[in-house]
């Protein structure tokens, strides 16, 4: 929705009922909770050396998710003051997402398969794309990096704004957001993948708030059908993929980072064929396995990293200026690599270490609170205030939650650094001061009329 762009503007607004504000909550609250009982409950038996320590802290993250998303759940919507309308912003992405995607997929795998070839053997496209050392592949990185707050536009602003988008636009954003997947793929690389399977639902979830999609039995049955075939689809690609890395027919049963088997008698497990086994194994290893570093990494005293330990990326830039790697070393996932085995790089930690490393345990709950009051802000913004940059981080946001279990996701890395942080600033500045509401959407709990009218100005 386009809005003055000239000083402080009163636009067209969505009253947002109690329950749209508190959805997102409910589903990663839900989704938290889960991670834990597949960490404590799945078919992985973790050798935790202090489990109440453990669980404890995991339920204090949840209840700073908890508070900090409901101490910005309840404010007015702010709308877009000004800058480019959601339709150029999309159009900018579309463009920036299909000149890099060519040169990303010849510097990144170093050419040394095919494009078929990579599709067929996702294990081996992994391997070699991690080892591959193409002339400009840091020139590449360093553009995506200045690219990255417009490229991460384009799924959220396209499913958000499709209506408004011209066709030449809508078919540019097809085409970006498919031959991303297939460079996602060709990399033999889960991430952008599962970005995408995750930004599907809670961009869905937004439309649902806005009013822009009217649930019915056979909505509900057609998106409930195309996610679990997404979910099939993406399970398949996993479980080929972890079995080719591993140069065996199935995920073993055996985890050497821990030193542990899989109990593959379990209520679960033991009913699927040995396929599935190895993708559930697989599955439940990714999402529990970073809950066992934070138990060891609980165990080391806080020695400061000086704002550096959070992000891979940070430790990068400063090993390349300063030819030093002590950052990595003191943060929480370097020493727990160094004295325990566990590998920073091959292995999750979850989120809390890399927050940890710089500000110390109780300073990462801090921080989880802050990102929660960040993700109920943009939620609030991108429903009521139609905001396409809160769109945009209600999406990282989203992926965040989801990575809690695994990593600092949106930090570690070059162009979702620069995103994150290049989004937070510009989404502030950008926030309109006078907000007018004109419609209540689902404004009760039994659906009040939503063409109810409430033209009173307020001023933030």
């Amino acid at each position: 929705m386009r809005t003055n762009a000239t000083g402080p503007c009163a636009t067209t607004m969505l009253r947002i009922s109690t329950r749209v504000r508190l959805a997102p909550l409910l589903i990663a609250q839900v989704y938290l909770t889960t991670t834990v009982l597949i960490f404590a409950f799945g078919p992985w038996p973790w050798p935790v050396a202090h489990p109440f320590e453990l669980y404890s802290y995991l339920a204090l993250g949840q209840l700073a998710v908890l508070t900090g998303y409901l101490s910005g759940a309840w404010g007015p919507p702010r709308a877009y003051h000004t800058g480019p309308s959601p339709s150029r912003l999309v159009a900018s992405s579309v463009a920036l997402n299909l000149l890099l995607i060519g040169p990303t997929i010849a510097l990144r795998t170093g050419n040394e398969l095919s494009i078929l070839e990579a599709l067929r053997n996702p294990g081996l496209a992994y391997l070699q794309a991690k080892d591959a050392a193409s002339g400009g592949k840091t020139a590449l990185e360093i553009i995506r990096m200045f690219c990255g707050p417009l490229t991460v536009l384009l799924v959220p602003l396209t499913v958000a704004y499709w209506e408004t988008l011209s066709r030449r636009v809508r078919v540019g954003a097809l085409m970006a957001i498919a031959t991303n997947s297939v460079m996602w793929a060709v990399l033999g690389t889960n991430k952008g993948l599962a970005d995408l399977l995750i930004l599907g639902p809670w961009l869905m979830l937004l439309r649902v708030a806005r009013g822009l999609f009217h649930l019915s039995r056979r909505r509900v049955f057609l998106a409930t059908g195309l996610l679990f075939t997404a979910v099939v689809l993406f399970a398949s690609f996993f479980e080929r993929g972890q079995r080719e890395r591993q140069n065996g027919f199935e995920v073993p049963n055996f985890f050497p980072g821990a030193a542990i088997y899989a109990d593959n008698d379990g209520p679960i497990l033991r009913r699927l064929s040995p396929t599935a086994q190895g993708a559930a194994r697989g599955l439940a290893l990714y999402i529990g396995q970073g809950y066992y570093g934070l138990s060891l990494a609980q165990q080391k005293d806080f020695v400061p990293t000086y704002g550096l330990g959070h992000s891979i990326f940070l430790q990068i830039v400063v090993k390349r200026f300063t030819g030093s790697d002590v950052a990595a070393e003191r943060s929480l996932p370097g020493r727990i690599d160094s004295e325990d085995g566990w590998d920073r790089y091959g292995f999750w930690h979850s989120i809390y270490p890399w927050f940890a490393s710089d500000v110390g345990w109780a300073g990462a709950l801090v921080v989880m609170f802050l990102l929660s009051r960040l993700f109920a802000l943009a939620w609030v913004d991108a429903v009521g205030g139609r905001h396409p940059l809160a769109v945009a981080l209600f999406g990282l946001s989203a992926i965040t939650v989801m990575y809690v279990s695994a990593n600092n996701q949106n930090l570690q890395y070059a162009e979702g650094f620069s995103a994150f942080y290049v989004l937070v600033s510009w989404w502030l500045l950008t926030r309109a001061q006078w907000t007018v509401v004109r419609r209540s959407l689902t404004s009760s709990a039994d659906g009040d009329n939503p063409s109810a009218v409430d033209a009173t100005p307020t001023l933030r």
